[in-house]
Protein backbone atom coordinates (compact mmCIF):
# COMPACT_ATOMS: atom_id res chain seq x y z
CA UNK A 1 0.00 0.00 0.00
CA UNK A 2 1.57 3.18 -1.34
CA UNK A 3 -0.64 5.87 -0.50
CA UNK A 4 -0.56 7.27 3.03
CA UNK A 5 -2.38 9.75 4.82
CA UNK A 6 -0.66 11.60 8.02
CA UNK A 7 -3.10 12.47 11.08
CA UNK A 8 -2.19 14.46 14.45
CA UNK A 9 -5.51 12.36 15.64
CA UNK A 10 -4.14 9.11 17.87
CA UNK A 11 -6.05 6.35 16.01
CA UNK A 12 -6.83 4.50 19.00
CA UNK A 13 -9.26 7.83 19.51
CA UNK A 14 -10.86 6.56 16.11
CA UNK A 15 -13.79 3.76 16.01
CA UNK A 16 -14.86 2.11 12.88
CA UNK A 17 -16.71 4.29 10.65
CA UNK A 18 -14.88 7.90 12.28
CA UNK A 19 -14.20 10.32 10.24
CA UNK A 20 -10.17 10.61 10.13
CA UNK A 21 -9.46 14.40 11.09
CA UNK A 22 -7.54 15.37 8.02
CA UNK A 23 -5.64 18.60 7.68
CA UNK A 24 -6.33 20.79 4.23
CA UNK A 25 -3.07 19.94 3.39
CA UNK A 26 -3.90 16.43 3.11
CA UNK A 27 -7.00 16.92 1.90
CA UNK A 28 -5.28 18.79 -1.10
CA UNK A 29 -2.98 16.10 -1.49
CA UNK A 30 -5.37 13.52 -1.56
CA UNK A 31 -6.80 15.41 -4.84
CA UNK A 32 -3.33 15.91 -6.45
CA UNK A 33 -2.81 11.87 -5.84
CA UNK A 34 -6.13 11.56 -7.98
CA UNK A 35 -7.16 9.49 -5.02
CA UNK A 36 -10.94 7.85 -6.19
CA UNK A 37 -14.37 6.79 -4.15
CA UNK A 38 -13.01 3.25 -2.27
CA UNK A 39 -9.52 3.47 -2.37
CA UNK A 40 -8.05 2.41 0.67
CA UNK A 41 -5.15 3.97 2.43
CA UNK A 42 -2.74 3.63 5.15
CA UNK A 43 -3.31 6.15 7.80
CA UNK A 44 -0.30 7.43 10.35
CA UNK A 45 -0.89 9.14 13.21
CA UNK A 46 3.44 10.27 13.85
CA UNK A 47 2.23 8.28 17.32
CA UNK A 48 3.34 4.58 16.32
CA UNK A 49 0.02 3.59 14.90
CA UNK A 50 -0.78 2.42 11.16
CA UNK A 51 -4.47 2.29 9.94
CA UNK A 52 -6.69 1.53 7.27
CA UNK A 53 -8.82 4.25 6.09
CA UNK A 54 -11.16 3.86 2.96
CA UNK A 55 -12.31 7.61 0.67
CA UNK A 56 -15.66 7.93 0.61
CA UNK A 57 -17.50 11.47 -0.34
CA UNK A 58 -14.64 13.13 0.09
CA UNK A 59 -13.79 12.05 3.76
CA UNK A 60 -11.68 9.17 5.10
CA UNK A 61 -13.44 6.32 6.63
CA UNK A 62 -11.49 4.63 9.59
CA UNK A 63 -11.45 1.11 9.05
CA UNK A 64 -9.20 -0.42 11.84
CA UNK A 65 -5.35 -0.11 13.33
CA UNK A 66 -3.57 -2.71 11.62
CA UNK A 67 -0.05 -2.28 13.63
CA UNK A 68 0.69 -1.09 16.80
CA UNK A 69 4.71 -0.44 16.86
CA UNK A 70 6.94 -0.35 19.31
CA UNK A 71 9.30 3.15 19.45
CA UNK A 72 12.76 2.48 18.03
CA UNK A 73 15.59 1.82 20.63
CA UNK A 74 17.34 4.09 21.43
CA UNK A 75 15.38 6.78 20.87
CA UNK A 76 17.35 9.67 19.48
CA UNK A 77 17.57 13.27 20.85
CA UNK A 78 19.21 15.35 18.47
CA UNK A 79 20.47 18.45 19.72
CA UNK A 80 21.79 20.70 16.96
CA UNK A 81 23.30 23.81 16.31
CA UNK A 82 20.76 25.85 13.77
CA UNK A 83 22.30 25.92 10.62
CA UNK A 84 20.63 27.44 6.97
CA UNK A 85 17.73 26.85 6.16
CA UNK A 86 17.91 24.88 2.85
CA UNK A 87 20.06 22.27 4.49
CA UNK A 88 17.78 22.63 7.77
CA UNK A 89 14.69 21.02 5.58
CA UNK A 90 17.08 18.27 4.42
CA UNK A 91 18.60 17.28 7.79
CA UNK A 92 14.60 17.23 8.95
CA UNK A 93 13.83 14.99 6.03
CA UNK A 94 17.09 12.22 7.14
CA UNK A 95 15.85 12.45 10.72
CA UNK A 96 11.96 11.75 10.09
CA UNK A 97 13.58 8.69 7.91
CA UNK A 98 15.83 7.57 10.54
CA UNK A 99 12.98 7.51 12.90
CA UNK A 100 14.38 10.29 15.66
CA UNK A 101 12.64 10.69 18.93
CA UNK A 102 13.31 14.74 18.95
CA UNK A 103 14.97 17.71 17.33
CA UNK A 104 16.19 20.87 19.12
CA UNK A 105 18.28 23.00 17.79
CA UNK A 106 19.84 25.79 19.63
CA UNK A 107 21.60 28.68 19.51
CA UNK A 108 25.46 29.37 20.93
CA UNK A 109 28.29 31.98 19.86
CA UNK A 110 28.79 30.51 16.44
CA UNK A 111 25.11 30.30 15.12
CA UNK A 112 24.13 32.70 12.75
CA UNK A 113 21.34 34.62 14.37
CA UNK A 114 19.80 35.28 10.78
CA UNK A 115 19.26 31.80 10.44
CA UNK A 116 17.92 31.29 14.11
CA UNK A 117 15.19 34.07 12.96
CA UNK A 118 14.40 32.13 9.39
CA UNK A 119 13.89 28.81 10.94
CA UNK A 120 11.74 29.89 13.33
CA UNK A 121 9.62 32.52 11.17
CA UNK A 122 9.32 29.30 8.50
CA UNK A 123 8.25 26.75 11.40
CA UNK A 124 5.04 25.54 9.73
CA UNK A 125 6.71 24.67 6.79
CA UNK A 126 9.46 22.37 8.72
CA UNK A 127 6.50 20.78 10.21
CA UNK A 128 5.31 19.68 7.13
CA UNK A 129 8.58 18.44 5.95
CA UNK A 130 8.27 16.00 8.63
CA UNK A 131 5.39 14.49 8.28
CA UNK A 132 5.77 14.47 4.34
CA UNK A 133 9.19 12.54 5.21
CA UNK A 134 6.73 10.22 7.65
CA UNK A 135 4.66 9.52 4.80
CA UNK A 136 7.13 8.66 2.05
CA UNK A 137 9.32 6.13 4.15
CA UNK A 138 6.39 4.76 6.46
CA UNK A 139 8.02 5.76 9.67
CA UNK A 140 5.05 4.69 12.59
CA UNK A 141 6.59 7.78 14.77
CA UNK A 142 7.60 11.71 13.75
CA UNK A 143 10.24 13.45 15.48
CA UNK A 144 9.20 16.36 18.01
CA UNK A 145 10.50 19.26 16.98
CA UNK A 146 11.49 22.28 19.38
CA UNK A 147 11.73 26.06 18.74
CA UNK A 148 15.41 27.56 18.85
CA UNK A 149 16.90 27.50 22.12
CA UNK A 150 20.17 28.95 24.22
CA UNK A 151 22.71 26.25 24.24
CA UNK A 152 23.04 27.32 27.89
CA UNK A 153 19.60 26.92 28.69
CA UNK A 154 19.50 23.34 27.28
CA UNK A 155 22.48 21.97 29.08
CA UNK A 156 20.75 23.35 32.50
CA UNK A 157 17.46 21.69 31.85
CA UNK A 158 19.20 18.20 30.90
CA UNK A 159 21.77 18.43 33.45
CA UNK A 160 20.49 15.63 35.21
CA UNK A 161 17.60 13.97 33.34
CA UNK A 162 16.66 10.17 34.10
CA UNK A 163 18.82 7.43 32.17
CA UNK A 164 20.06 9.00 29.38
CA UNK A 165 23.41 9.04 27.60
CA UNK A 166 24.77 11.98 26.47
CA UNK A 167 27.31 11.98 23.50
CA UNK A 168 28.79 15.73 22.42
CA UNK A 169 30.83 15.45 18.39
CA UNK A 170 34.16 16.63 18.38
CA UNK A 171 36.27 17.25 15.45
CA UNK A 172 39.29 14.60 15.39
CA UNK A 173 42.51 15.58 17.45
CA UNK A 174 44.61 14.44 19.52
CA UNK A 175 42.71 14.58 22.47
CA UNK A 176 40.84 12.43 21.05
CA UNK A 177 41.41 9.71 19.41
CA UNK A 178 38.57 7.24 20.25
CA UNK A 179 36.29 5.20 18.32
CA UNK A 180 33.51 6.69 15.89
CA UNK A 181 30.93 5.49 18.83
CA UNK A 182 32.34 3.53 21.87
CA UNK A 183 31.77 0.71 22.42
CA UNK A 184 30.26 0.44 25.89
CA UNK A 185 27.51 2.23 24.06
CA UNK A 186 26.31 -0.96 22.53
CA UNK A 187 26.18 -3.28 25.76
CA UNK A 188 24.38 -0.08 27.71
CA UNK A 189 20.71 -0.82 28.32
CA UNK A 190 19.51 2.48 28.43
CA UNK A 191 17.21 3.24 25.63
CA UNK A 192 17.38 7.25 25.63
CA UNK A 193 20.50 8.80 23.47
CA UNK A 194 21.10 12.69 23.13
CA UNK A 195 23.37 13.51 20.79
CA UNK A 196 25.00 17.11 20.46
CA UNK A 197 26.22 18.48 17.27
CA UNK A 198 28.16 21.92 17.19
CA UNK A 199 27.18 24.57 14.86
CA UNK A 200 29.06 25.38 11.40
CA UNK A 201 31.61 26.94 13.32
CA UNK A 202 32.40 24.69 15.87
CA UNK A 203 32.04 24.29 19.71
CA UNK A 204 32.99 27.44 21.18
CA UNK A 205 35.39 26.90 24.64
CA UNK A 206 32.60 28.29 26.66
CA UNK A 207 30.25 25.93 24.96
CA UNK A 208 32.60 23.20 25.77
CA UNK A 209 33.15 23.92 29.13
CA UNK A 210 29.09 24.10 29.87
CA UNK A 211 28.80 20.80 27.87
CA UNK A 212 30.94 19.18 30.66
CA UNK A 213 28.03 19.46 32.99
CA UNK A 214 25.93 16.49 31.15
CA UNK A 215 28.74 14.42 32.12
CA UNK A 216 29.33 13.21 28.26
CA UNK A 217 30.92 10.94 25.63
CA UNK A 218 33.08 13.13 23.69
CA UNK A 219 32.93 11.23 20.21
CA UNK A 220 34.62 12.40 16.97
CA UNK A 221 35.15 11.84 13.07
CA UNK A 222 37.52 9.68 12.14
CA UNK A 223 39.47 11.93 9.82
CA UNK A 224 38.13 15.47 8.40
CA UNK A 225 35.59 17.48 8.90
CA UNK A 226 31.96 17.04 8.51
CA UNK A 227 29.45 19.69 7.49
CA UNK A 228 26.90 20.05 10.66
CA UNK A 229 24.11 18.32 8.75
CA UNK A 230 26.68 15.57 7.54
CA UNK A 231 28.07 14.88 11.60
CA UNK A 232 24.33 14.65 12.54
CA UNK A 233 23.76 12.16 9.82
CA UNK A 234 27.18 10.09 10.09
CA UNK A 235 26.84 9.82 13.80
CA UNK A 236 22.94 8.78 13.78
CA UNK A 237 23.44 6.34 11.31
CA UNK A 238 26.74 5.15 13.73
CA UNK A 239 24.49 5.13 17.04
CA UNK A 240 22.02 3.34 15.58
CA UNK A 241 24.62 0.36 14.05
CA UNK A 242 26.22 -0.25 17.14
CA UNK A 243 22.93 -0.88 18.95
CA UNK A 244 21.58 -3.25 16.67
CA UNK A 245 22.47 -6.94 16.36
CA UNK A 246 26.22 -5.75 15.01
CA UNK A 247 28.80 -4.19 16.20
CA UNK A 248 31.06 -1.08 15.01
Amino acid sequence: MNKRVFTHENLENLSLNDFVPLSREELDHLKVRRVQEGDVLEVLDGQGHRGIGVYKSKNLVFQKISETCEAPSPRIHLFIGQIKFQNWEWLLEKCAEFGVASIQPFISEFVEKNWVVKGTQKRERQLRFLIDAVKQSGQPFCPQLGFPRPLAELIQEHATPPRIKHLVAMEPSKDLPSPIIPKPLSDNAMNQVALWVGPEGGWSDKDQHSLMKLDPTWISFPHGTFRTETAALFFMSNILYSTSDGNL
